[in-house]
């Protein structure tokens, strides 16, 4: 090489300590790159491993389908709905990437205390159910947040239209809830009937229709969400009037010790009984 200046000589030794300075810089920062490319690489490899657990695991539960045929005339659907799958459909619609961002931080608080959070629970041995039970239960947690007091009394009206069907399904609902074990006696004098529904203002009208329909005096209502239930019960029915405790269930009886079938107090459906922990 040629022999350089003066001038270039006093250059470059002005220039070498910061050329020397940043060489050991960018050094050291290549040194804290690979540093942080293995650890997260190491991390990288983890999520996959995650993924593919929880991957196994949801394909392993089955997906329902919305039930497609036409409803009984017993479970109200909402206005318009003629099957499930068209009441599924329609609030599916309304859900948005805010129910989806809020699952997903119900589902991390629930698992960030005691699991440390999904990564650590899904790299766990047999903490991957544990995370889809978790997904489940957040859930139908929020959903049911979502969607509501649910307008039963409405979708009544919706399905019975006139005041006379609204009574006669509600009387014939009474009819087929009575107990049908024992006949008629006088134990049937002393019966205890109890309707429940949805309480409130818009409850109401569903009660009053219901009070009308039911021949029982001063009749007792209590409160039922998403539901419209008929109780009835015959208290202080003799043994002796039950079908089980007759002719032919004391011949059973007798019969079991013979045919080497344990005793008739043994639980002959349960064939493996658990130890229980004192403790």
């Amino acid at each position: 090489m040629r022999k350089p200046a003066a001038g270039e000589l006093t250059d470059a030794l002005r220039q070498y300590p910061r050329a020397r300075f940043q060489a050991l810089t960018f050094r050291n920062l290549v040194t804290v790159y690979q540093a942080v490319r293995e650890a997260l690489g190491s991390q990288l490899a983890d999520v996959a491993v995650a993924r593919q657990r929880m991957a196994t695991v949801a394909n392993s539960v089955p997906e329902e389908e919305p039930d497609t045929a036409p409803v009984p005339l017993r479970k109200l659907m909402p206005a318009g709905c003629a099957t499930v799958g068209d009441a599924v459909a329609r609030f599916v619609k309304v859900l948005t990437d805010a129910d989806l961002t809020e699952i997903d931080r119900r589902v991390a608080a629930a698992l960030e205390p005691e699991a440390g959070g999904l990564l650590r629970v899904c790299l766990g041995t047999g903490g991957v159910a544990g995370v889809v039970a978790t997904v489940f239960e957040e859930a139908r947690a929020h959903l049911d947040a979502r969607l509501g007091e649910v307008g039963l009394a409405a979708m009544f009206a919706e399905r019975f239209r006139t005041a006379q069907h609204a009574e006669r399904a509600i009387e014939q609902a009474y009819q087929e809830a009575e107990p049908a074990w024992v006949g008629h006696g006088p134990w049937a004098g002393a019966e205890v009937t109890v309707v429940a529904c949805p309480g409130g203002a818009g409850g109401e009208p569903l009660r009053e229709v219901a009070r009308r329909a039911l021949p029982v005096a001063g009749l007792p209502v209590v409160d039922s969400r998403d539901d419209l239930t008929i109780y009835r019960e015959w208290p202080d029915v003799p043994l002796a009037a039950l079908p089980h405790l007759g002719p032919a269930a004391a011949a059973a009886y007798s019969a079991v010790p013979d045919a080497g079938l344990g005793t008739a107090h043994c639980r002959t459906d349960v064939t493996q009984w658990l130890d229980v922990d004192a403790n």
